[in-house]
């Protein structure tokens, strides 16, 4: 009987044992683990709680990400992580490489200062110390991380479920990719999409207080003719347009000469102009430019937000002046 009592009397302390052990582990910011990674479904979670959540220094001296973006970026990885590595060899080199594409360029300070503002614009170094992984999710939902050090000796570093419309991705995707092309290295340049345009209409509030518009649009009457039709002020006039087809030409050339892939829905940076403003209210418009191309495809850019339309003055200037030639 004394034997039993013994044997229930070590079995008690042994458990008392462990539970103190976990108790400091815990207090020393050590994090229990759920499910194995290796099981279906189960979610690893760890957090350092030494992970500073504000870094002093902006000069990175060595960076890595790994993240992988839905729809299309460049051309023929649209499925793809992209893996981003800024590190230094052995003579000091800091080399700018991404292992997809092969892309690979000397660094300097102009894409480390961008990287950094991507990391300060998302706040990401609230993300730091961070681990949270789940297995058996789709190939677009598995690990992503991202890594910074810095030359004050402080770490940034996170692992989560990778998210394919993280916006932080997207940028610090165009950040390494804008540079590589200012360096004439377009392996991470997204797609360009040729418009020819069939039909156009522009319709632009000249006075946000008042009804004052200038409004551009084609017509096609009975008699089988084509005819460009302006209102401004209230006042409409309108233009025969004798060579349609020379007419469209010169507008798709204009259209040419700009960046619309954020307003092009097959574009992996639709949606990426899209402003507060134009969100909250997506009917109350000020400014709309409507293109029509293909079988009866549309581009069709709509804003009320200032900065948005700052955006497109540059096209809009060259429209109306080639517009109202036709006057």
């Amino acid at each position: 009987m004394k034997t039993i009592i013994l044997i229930v009397a070590l079995v008690v302390l042994a458990m008392a044992g462990c539970i103190i052990v976990v108790k400091i582990l815990q207090d020393r910011g050590v994090q229990q683990i759920t499910k194995p990674s290796h099981v279906s479904g189960g979610t690893t979670r760890k957090n350092d709680p030494t992970a500073p959540k504000e870094i002093k220094s902006k000069n990175i001296t060595e960076f890595s990400a790994h993240f992988l973006l839905g729809g299309e970026w460049s051309v023929g990885n649209d499925t793809c992580f992209y893996s981003f590595d800024i590190q230094a060899d052995e003579a000091g080199n800091v080399t700018v490489t991404e292992s997809t594409t092969g892309a690979s360029m000397p660094a300097d300070n102009e894409i480390l200062t961008a990287v950094q503002g991507v990391i300060d614009k998302y706040k990401l170094v609230g993300l730091n110390g961070e681990y949270e992984v789940t297995a058996g999710l789709p190939p677009e939902y598995q690990t992503c991380y991202l890594s910074a050090v810095y030359d004050s000796g402080e770490k940034l570093n996170f692992t989560h479920n990778n998210d394919p419309n993280a916006e932080w991705a997207k940028e610090m995707y165009l950040t390494f990719a804008d540079w590589f092309s200012k360096n004439e290295n377009d392996a991470l340049a997204l797609p360009t999409f040729a418009i020819n345009v069939t039909h156009m209409q522009m319709f632009i509030k000249q006075d946000k207080s008042s009804d004052n518009v200038i409004n551009f649009f084609m017509e096609e009457y009975d008699d089988g003719v084509f005819y460009l039709e302006r209102m401004n002020s209230g006042k409409i006039d309108k233009a025969p347009i004798e060579d349609k087809e020379a007419f469209l030409n010169d507008i798709t050339k204009i259209v040419a000469k700009y960046d619309l892939r954020p307003y092009d829905p097959r574009s992996a940076l639709y949606g990426y102009e899209k402003t507060d403003e134009d969100k909250q209210n997506p009917f109350n418009t000020d400014f709309a430019l409507t293109f029509w191309y293909g079988e009866n495809e549309q581009l069709f850019i709509n804003t009320s937000a200032p900065e948005a339309i700052e955006k497109l003055m540059p096209i809009t200037n060259e429209l109306i002046e080639y517009l109202s030639s036709y006057f």
